[in-house]
């Protein structure tokens, strides 16, 4: 006799995409690229940059499987003229027992301070 199938908790995160500043024609395809890996439509909120002239700036919260923040990275990664940041805040994940979360940042620009070699 075998023991049933117990279904696990999906572990989920809470995250926060930062859009520092986009080119208004990047705007549209950059909600695409989120909503695809969401795997929902996003409309997010543009305001002006006022930082940097003709750009937009947004943010938008999310809930998602860890990984999520880092998966909205890596579909954004490359674009040019686009400064983003993804995060992830394990404190409010609801994890499966025994699977420690690590916290998730990612983003298109280096930190202050940090050099590229």
């Amino acid at each position: 006799m075998t023991a049933p199938l117990t279904s696990r908790p999906v572990p989920t995160t809470r995250g926060v995409l930062f859009v520092h500043s986009a080119p208004s024609a990047l705007c549209p395809h950059l909600e695409w690229a989120v909503g695809g890996v969401l795997g929902a439509a996003v409309s997010l909120e543009w305001s002006p940059q006022p930082a940097q002239a003709g750009t937009y700036r947004a943010e938008l919260s999310f809930s998602g499987e860890p990984g999520t923040a880092a998966a909205i990275a890596s579909a954004l990664r490359g674009w040019n003229h686009l400064r983003f940041e993804a995060t992830e805040d394990p404190r409010h994940s609801r994890r499966a027992p025994g699977s420690p979360t690590p916290p998730t940042s990612a983003s298109s620009t280096p930190s202050p301070g940090c050099t590229a070699t």
